[in-house]
């Protein structure tokens, strides 16, 4: 009995030392973002500080300009950023999700020649390196005509965030027995009847795993969207960089941006845990 105690205690104490280990950088973002100009060059760090808005102020509020703090950027251009993050990603995992699921239904359920082949051609695509397409890219948008536009960076992020959608909802899919299936359409259903009433509910929490996972890679994709996008569809992770200025790194402001693009990510995960705990550990045990 004192040995399992023990080990219980042993085992919580580092469980706590491991997330107080990941979640410091977290709070310290967040800390910072409510310091004042003063505060933040303070070396030593000061842990113990009179807590401000100035910093979320400047990032949302148009044209404000603080007499305290020099080095002003003009305030409010993160919230078109928050909105072209918002028109992007959500409509690229949207349609990726969406195609994702029914490509991967058919390579865990139908059968076909070289199948596998396909199979590794399709996640080969979500190897490729970025940088090893940024420039056909940059091209044939500008001959099309489409740089700076919604519908360059959604077909761009559907183009890596699909291969990734097929392979992890083709395990859920696999996970799946067939027979259920099976019974179904022995119950007078067709296969796409009961792809939508039988499959598609079982495989939900699948689904939303998937879905907040593409969300979190379009999220904070920066390289594309830095050479990409332009003054009218920058995104939420390029438009930080502007606080890096030649005449020194701005971190209350920086710190108060990032705080603004993890949010939203953060309370999305809240709002769906369950879901999200039921789709990562699905098929674990059957």
């Amino acid at each position: 009995m004192k040995t399992t105690k023990t080990k219980k205690i042993i085992t919580w104490v580092v469980l706590i030392i491991v997330i107080l280990v990941f979640m410091f950088p977290l709070y310290y973002n967040i800390s910072t973002s409510f310091k004042s100009q003063e505060d933040v060059a303070t070396s030593p760090p000061t842990w113990t500080f009179k807590p401000t808005l100035v910093n979320y102020q400047r990032i949302i509020i148009p044209g404000f300009v603080s007499k305290k703090l020099t080095m002003t950027l003009s305030g409010g251009h993160l919230l078109n950023n928050l909105k072209n993050s918002l028109i992007i990603c959500f409509s690229s995992v949207l349609i990726s999700v969406s195609i994702g699921i029914f490509a991967a239904y058919s390579l865990a359920r139908l059968s076909f020649s070289h199948k596998e082949d396909v199979a590794f051609w399709i996640i080969s695509i979500r190897m490729m390196p970025p940088s090893a397409v940024i420039i056909p890219f940059f091209l044939l948008s500008n001959v099309l005509h489409l740089y700076d536009s919604y519908r360059l960076m959604i077909v761009i992020y559907i183009t890596f965030n699909l291969p990734l959608a097929v392979w992890i909802m083709r395990g859920f899919f696999e996970d799946i027995p067939p027979a259920i299936e099976e019974s179904a359409m022995v119950d007078g259903c067709s296969r796409p009847q009961a792809f939508f009433r039988v499959i598609l509910p079982l495989v939900s929490p699948g689904l939303v795993a998937t879905t907040i996972i593409c969300l979190i890679f379009s999220w904070n994709e920066f390289f594309m969207a830095f050479i990409l996008t332009g003054r009218h569809t920058q995104t939420l992770s390029v438009g930080v960089s502007a606080f890096m200025t030649p005449w020194g790194i701005q971190w209350g402001p920086l710190a108060a941006a990032n705080s603004l693009i993890i949010a939203p990510i953060i309370i999305i995960a809240i709002a769906i845990q369950k879901y999200l705990v039921r789709g990562l550990t699905f098929g674990a045990i059957k």
